[in-house]
């Protein structure tokens, strides 16, 4: 109401003889006495040039149209039986992304017999941490830089130091390129050709080391998982597969 407080303004400031100020009251009866009630109506309706815009929260985004959609929630991995806290699924996205990597490093999409499925990675992950928060969310979830199964191969293919200290994503990257490297087999090269198909010059673990007059062909991720774990547990490639077919979405 503008004009009531300017009134109240100016009289405030006034340096003559104190006068008494007006009351809202007052000012409202000097807006409404002998108007109908549409032209009061009018006289009371707010300047729309002195309305301030309404304010848009920033958990949304504001639209043209004015509409307002929430923001897209986080891409989720599958839950597993047993291992369904939040802090269980806290490395999805990362899982998600290091994968996508991998994948995209062999040039593998969905549809390639090797293509590594995130969830499958995730059940993998479970199992190598047993499910214990410290280790799956701040640790070497992969377990690949375990003291009692160090091999120099790990510093050489991989770029691992003995007992270093790993974070999950530093652990699965390592262990990414560990597992392939365990499911490969290599063999000379015949009579200075090489054998096609899935058969390629020999690069080792994310060193890309080159082993000259070798190739190697990855065998699947069966063979994998099984040589990763190096007989430890039994039926552990059964295990993981089984704990992925039975994985729920979010």
């Amino acid at each position: 109401m503008p004009e009531y407080a300017e009134q109240q303004s100016t009289q405030a400031s006034s340096t003559s003889a104190p006068v008494e100020k007006a009351s809202f009251w007052d000012w409202l009866k000097s807006k409404l006495v002998g108007k109908s009630y549409e032209e009061g109506a009018e006289a009371l309706r707010p300047d729309p040039a002195s309305v301030p815009a309404p304010q848009v929260p920033e958990t949304v985004s504001a639209h043209p149209d004015n509409t307002r959609v929430a923001p897209a929630p986080k891409p989720r991995l599958n839950s597993y039986a047993g291992y369904d806290k939040p802090g269980h699924q806290s490395n999805d996205e990362m899982i998600m992304r290091v994968v996508a990597a991998f994948n995209a490093e062999k040039g593998w999409d969905e549809t390639h017999p090797h293509y590594l499925d995130p969830n499958l990675v995730k059940a993998w992950a479970l199992q190598e941490s047993g499910g214990h928060m410290d280790v799956f969310t701040g640790g070497d979830m992969m377990q690949v830089n375990n003291p009692g199964d160090w091999t120099p191969e790990k510093q050489q293919y991989v770029g691992l130091a003995k007992r270093q200290k790993l974070d999950p994503e530093q652990s699965l990257t390592a262990a990414l390129h560990w597992a392939y490297y365990k499911g490969e087999i290599t063999a000379p090269v015949r009579r200075g050709r090489n054998r096609g198909g899935d058969w390629h010059p020999v690069s080792r673990g994310s060193e890309g080391v080159k082993v000259p007059g070798y190739e190697s062909k990855f065998q699947g991720w069966d063979k994998a998982l099984t040589d990763y774990n190096g007989g430890g547990v039994a039926d552990y490639h059964g295990e993981i597969t089984r704990r992925h077919q039975r994985g729920t979405q979010p």
